[in-house]
């Protein structure tokens, strides 16, 4: 009872939570809200998922690993996809924020398909009554708040985004700028607990939020906090028992020189807190460098460029709103149109401040409108991008560009979804313009009723697309120890379909489906595209593999043609994923150990020839080269031919170059070096075919 009666002495205007009937009464709206916006999902939650078959269905599988392997573990950063590389986790979001609402569903018995829904609609209905209570809070005002709510949770830009769980997840947003706000004006302990959950939360759930959360909370700590009034606090201080006094809590005391910097000392401890809980983001952040570096993966400007922004993403509205037409059908994620309500009201509220007070009076008062329209248009010029590195010195008047020079920037492709940032500052903006146009009490109820339909409206969806879940695959048949490869495995579709599969069976899975594509992935597809055996193969050496092919995917029956080709494969039947046929283990290549550098004059002869002048008879062992990322850029078969004196010329190596690409990409993905094992042949000239100029400035033949 005395909690009780702590808790409802906080007052309805400081404190959200002080109402907390028509809080929940607000979140039961926004529950409905989500199930109409959404629907019919709501009649599919365990059998359908919403919008496509590719990003939902592998973020499903993620969910579905997060629930059954304890986060952070060795084992699971190893989930067996891209088959048979350690740390595959590292390649996608790994969602584990997410998961503590995924997790229980499942453990609860609930499957992964209902999981993700229930996910995917509190993306929408957490988000909206997150931000309520935020607004409510700053304005006290009931209908701000609501039209606030509708604004952030059901923003045009989601309807653009309805693919991508883990940008949808961005209610903790909000919940970290409620937080902030009520620590700084009270002082009080609980907030700071909870804004440091928040942000955790947020950065588990998306690493674009882990380093673009820091962009807004740095604007605002330089705008609300008074600074200036610091040095009141600390007169007469040393600096370490300055620290101290600003470690002070409790509700601010009146009177005296040091209770005006009050607000500034405790923007400091929630910066100090904030700053301490994202050193548990570290180990997370290595493991990502660790797993990128060894794969020699990254992002090119111009790539980066293509994912940003362009000045008429925020005219084009996405195809799946229900009253906007889109401008570009091919935009990618550049559907950044925030709706003509939202616009409108932030306007007219921002002239009438000015016309009463201005802009410098409204900036002395640290006005919460006037930060979060600055804010929105800071996170709308940083979805720009860096701009094409050819636009020279111009490219530096984009903020992005600033940003690419501090560490992990550059590792990310899609500045655009800075826009879900720039949302909820307009989202705020709009909550407290609302509460500023409401002067007669006896239309404030119609007013806000009116502008949150209106923003309604705007995001109004059309009936949501659903896909049912992949179906099952028995493994019949299949040795218990077996890979299982899906071709074409460079079809997107084909491989979250069969990491999708994997969730029942079980199996080690070659394909994958994620942000990035390890090198060995492409070389094996690549040669498979080529008809070239020797990749699948090499996959199988050591434990038999598992090759499902259907014949909507392979309407010409290459790949089955492939297959059925190596030696001793066996056919087993059909299934969802087409005809099954297993590949038995390849005995594991026995390579004698190489020694000596030999030295050679290289002579460029025609069609991509090259002939190796080594001065006398000796025996070469090895022939290698570091291959890179230049496979397809080397020929589908390698050739070695061998002469005593240049005229007479006899072939010792010719065979597919698939194998040892793969072999070579899956001990070093950076430099994938590529090793041609010969039968200890003594000669004086080597002739190889293709040897192009890139291959020979790194040849080297070895001898025993």
């Amino acid at each position: 009872m005395i909690a009780w009666r702590r808790f409802r002495r906080a007052g309805a205007l400081h404190y959200a939570c002080a109402i907390p009937r028509s809080n929940l009464l607000a979140l039961a709206l926004f529950v409905l809200l989500s199930a109409v916006w959404t629907w019919p999902l709501p009649r599919h939650l365990a059998t359908r998922l919403p919008h496509d078959a590719w990003d939902p269905v592998l973020n499903t599988y993620l969910l579905r690993w997060n629930a059954e392997h304890v986060p952070f573990t060795p084992e699971w950063w190893n989930p067996p996809f891209f088959f048979p590389m350690r740390g595959a986790l590292a390649l996608s979001e790994h969602l584990a924020g997410i998961s503590v609402i995924s997790t229980p569903v499942q453990l609860l018995g609930g499957g992964a398909v209902l999981a993700y829904n229930i996910c995917f609609l509190a993306s929408f209905a957490l988000s909206a009554w997150f931000a309520f209570l935020l607004v409510r809070r700053l304005t006290g005002s009931t209908g701000a708040a609501l039209c606030a709510g509708v604004a952030y949770g059901f923003a045009p830009f989601r309807a653009g985004q309805l693919a991508h769980l883990q940008v949808l997840t961005s209610q903790w947003f909000p919940l970290l700028l409620l937080a902030m706000h009520a620590y700084l004006e009270e002082g009080r302990r609980r907030w700071l607990v909870i804004a440091a959950s928040a942000w955790l939360l947020q950065g588990l759930s998306n690493g674009y939020y882990l380093l673009f959360a820091p962009v807004l909370i740095g604007l605002w700590l330089a705008w609300f906090p008074r600074w200036a009034d610091l040095k009141h606090r600390w007169a007469g201080l040393k600096p370490w028992a300055g620290l101290k006094a600003c470690a002070t809590f409790g509700p601010r005391s009146a009177g005296g020189p040091r209770s005006a910097g009050l607000q500034a000392c405790r923007a400091l401890v929630l910066a100090g807190t904030l700053g301490a809980a994202s050193v548990l983001f570290v180990p997370v952040l290595l493991q990502y460098r660790q797993v990128h570096a060894a794969l020699g993966l990254g992002r090119q400007t111009a790539e980066i460029a293509r994912f940003s922004a362009r000045p008429a993403s925020f005219l084009n509205a996405p195809p799946q709103l229900a009253f906007w037409e889109p401008r570009d059908l091919h935009a990618g994620e550049g559907f950044l149109f925030p709706g003509v309500t939202v616009l409108l009201v932030i306007g007219v509220a921002a002239a009438l401040s000015i016309s009463r007070a201005g802009w410098r009076t409204a900036a002395r008062r640290r006005s919460a409108l006037l930060f979060y329209v600055g804010a929105a248009l800071v996170l709308a010029a940083l979805t720009l991008g860096p701009g094409e590195a050819a636009q020279g010195i111009s490219r530096w008047m984009r903020p992005y560009s600033w940003l690419m020079l501090l560490p992990g920037y550059d590792a990310l492709r899609v500045p655009l979804r800075f826009a879900m940032l720039s949302t909820l500052c307009t989202a705020i903006a709009a909550g407290i313009a609302v509460a500023t146009l409401q002067h007669e009490p006896g239309r404030r109820a119609v007013l806000a009723a009116a502008l949150a339909a209106g923003l309604a409206l705007d995001g109004w969806l059309e009936p949501m697309p659903l896909v049912p879940p992949p179906g099952r695959q028995l493994l019949t048949g299949v040795p218990p120890d077996a890979a299982v490869l899906e071709v074409p495995a460079d079809d997107t579709l084909v491989s979250v379909t069969a990491m999708y599969r994997a969730l029942a069976h079980g199996r080690p899975l070659v394909n994958g489906y994620s942000g990035h594509i390890p090198v060995h992935f492409s070389i094996l597809y690549g040669s498979m595209r080529r008809g070239d055996p020797s990749g699948i193969l090499e996959l199988a050496r050591g434990r038999p593999l598992a090759v499902m092919i259907s014949e909507r995917n392979d309407p010409g029956g290459r790949f089955r043609t492939l297959v059925e080709s190596l030696p001793q494969v066996v056919r087993l039947g059909t299934g969802n994923a087409g005809a099954t046929y297993v590949v038995p283990a390849q005995a594991r290549e026995r390579v004698a150990a190489s020694g000596t550098v030999l030295s050679a004059v290289p002579t460029a002869l025609p069609r991509a020839h090259v002939r190796l002048d080594l001065s006398r008879p000796v025996v070469v062992r090895t022939i290698a080269f570091p291959l890179r990322r230049n496979y397809l850029r080397l020929g589908e078969r390698f050739q070695v031919e061998a002469s005593d004196d240049g005229e007479v010329w006899r072939t010792i190596w010719l065979d597919w170059t698939g194998g040892r690409a793969l072999a070579g990409a899956l001990e070093d993905a950076r430099l994938v070096p590529v090793r041609i094992p010969l039968p200890d042949v003594t000669t004086r000239f080597l002739r190889i075919h293709p040897a192009p100029a890139w291959m020979l400035e790194e040849l080297t033949i070895l001898g025993p």
